[in-house]
């Protein structure tokens, strides 16, 4: 239970970061031109919609949970390559995520 309100915590300083904008929401792919998104990303992922996982216990083990936000990171290196300005903000948010990982109390 402890850690599941840490998930709850972290996901709450992620939608904060700074640099979280794009991964906030599902990507509009047709507002934002780019078609192929849902070709290449087959396993849209934001982070509202794990703040909504989590909140709705759809989650049975920490796993499943920074399984889908480590989703989020690999949809977007996947689909915008290492060098693009969405991939460094990637990037940034996903050290913070990691960092946070490494301070969750353990498992009861």
């Amino acid at each position: 239970m402890e850690q599941q309100k840490y998930c709850t915590a972290i996901i709450r300083n992620l939608k904060r970061h700074r640099d979280a904008a794009p991964f906030l929401k599902p990507v509009d792919y047709i507002k934002l031109n780019v078609p192929d998104y849902p070709t290449i990303i087959t396993q849209p992922m934001d982070l509202e919609l794990v703040e909504k996982k989590l909140g709705g216990s759809e989650y049975t083990t920490v796993d499943d949970f920074i399984s889908d936000v480590r989703l989020i990171f690999h949809n977007c290196f996947k689909y915008n390559g290492p060098e693009a300005m969405i991939s460094v903000l990637c990037q940034n948010v996903e050290s913070a995520f990691e960092k946070s990982l490494r301070q969750m109390p353990p498992s009861s």
